[in-house]
């Protein structure tokens, strides 16, 4: 995704995603985090990518 005038990054975005599945959905939903490690990993930030990957592998092993 490419930043827009005008509107929220893209890791805002997805941040709100993981904020909703914590609150609404008992942190059953993977795809937030797994959805933000690629997009991390495709702007090189591996170390990012990394930690929400993680999150995401203790979100299944719930």
């Amino acid at each position: 995704m490419m930043p827009s005038k005008g509107r929220a990054p893209a890791t805002r975005m997805y941040e709100e995603a993981i904020t909703s599945a914590v609150r609404y959905y008992d942190n059953q939903h993977v795809y937030p985090y797994t959805y933000l490690g690629g997009y991390c990993y495709r702007n090189k930030l591996y170390k990012q990518a990394l930690k929400y990957w993680a999150q995401a592998a203790s979100v299944i092993k719930k």
